[in-house]
């Protein structure tokens, strides 16, 4: 299940004192759409609108849906922070998620066959257990080499669509 981080949002939501939300989620993300708008709603007040469009990353802010709606805050799920200011607050929420490591290392091994090295990247939502992955395939042989963050990305081992 993933992280919603409800407590955070509704702690800025009230923060703001944000009398009105615009929520944006990855299409993947969709289905907790309905879950989310009511738990803001509930435990602040705040008339909670959901973004329509697809997000397909960081830099897709729905910054002129937000100015129309007149919101106080823009929920972001799904991404690392990668827009700078923007006149209206941008709250970005990675929503984490758990993998059985052992299982996937361990379904991954027959790919490995050969190799003593290979590098690790994942996207913003497995980023926590980058480490656990790379322990986990040193005890079966395989040095796992994990990047530094740079740039817009300061998660070590975080790799970001392109579009």
């Amino acid at each position: 299940m993933y992280d919603l981080e409800l407590d955070r949002v509704i702690s800025k939501v009230s923060e703001l004192d944000a009398s009105r939300v615009l929520l944006q989620l990855p299409d993947g993300m969709r289905p907790f759409a309905v879950q989310l708008v009511s738990a803001i709603n509930k435990a602040t007040g705040a008339s909670v609108f959901l973004s329509g469009d697809s997000c397909y990353g960081a830099c897709d802010i729905a910054i002129d849906q937000a100015r129309a709606l007149n919101v106080g805050l823009i929920v972001h799920y799904g991404h690392t922070q990668y827009v700078g200011d923007l006149d209206v607050p941008v709250l970005y929420i990675h929503a984490s998620i758990d993998v059985d490591v052992a299982r996937q290392v361990e379904s991954s091994l027959p790919e490995l066959e050969g190799y003593k090295m290979v590098g690790l990247a994942t996207t913003v939502q497995h980023i926590h257990q980058v480490d656990e992955i790379k322990e986990k395939l040193a005890e079966k042989g395989v040095e796992g080499l994990i990047g530094g963050g740079t740039g817009v990305s300061p998660l070590d081992g975080q790799i970001l669509g392109f579009s």
